[in-house]
């Protein structure tokens, strides 16, 4: 009798240690290999899981945000403070990046070259931008939509749109400032 208790217990215990390292490997799974989605959103942001979209407007942001996630396909950051955008500014993928109405005076060469898949940048808005570097859309080939509307762009680099074989929509407004 003592035997079958034994033996019942034993294989209660096995059970038991079964469950408790099964539970353990799925808390790890979750904690540390979880993959990026809904939960990996920036502070002050707001993300929706399908399409993936970072909504991060109108919450004075002077930078881009860090912890976008790396497979957003829409980031959206209009009305906001930022000021430059440097070839760091993005460590993410997107298809869709919106930073018009912001203080943008910076769009250093190279700012977008991390973006391979953008299809649509929308710049409008951003009336403290008076100049582009040279190379500022490297990268860029799939880009089909550009937005760079209600800018102070006096001139544009030669090779702005180099390699852009994609554009499509180009919503350019040049300022021209007259003397009376």
């Amino acid at each position: 009798m003592e035997t079958r208790s034994t033996a019942r217990r034993s294989r209660s215990s096995k059970i038991h240690n079964f469950k408790s390292g099964l539970t353990l490997w799925l808390v790890l799974w979750l904690v540390v290999l979880k993959p990026s989605g809904v939960g990996a959103c920036p502070r002050l942001c707001v993300c929706y899981p399908s399409p993936m979209t970072v909504s991060c407007q109108s919450q004075n942001f002077t930078t881009v945000p860090s912890g976008v996630p790396y497979d957003s396909q829409r980031v959206f950051l209009q009305n906001n403070r930022i000021t430059e955008l440097r070839a760091d500014s993005f460590g993410f993928e997107t298809q869709v990046l919106w930073l018009y109405s912001n203080n943008i005076t910076l769009i250093e060469a190279g700012a977008f070259s991390n973006l391979r898949v953008l299809e649509e940048l929308d710049l409008g808005d951003n009336p403290s931008l008076r100049r582009l570097e040279g190379g500022a859309f490297r990268g860029l080939e799939k880009l089909q939509s550009l937005h760079m509307h209600r800018c102070k762009l006096a001139a544009l680099p030669l090779d702005l749109f180099l390699k852009l074989y994609s554009l499509q929509f180009l919503y350019l407004q040049v300022w021209i400032h007259t003397h009376s």
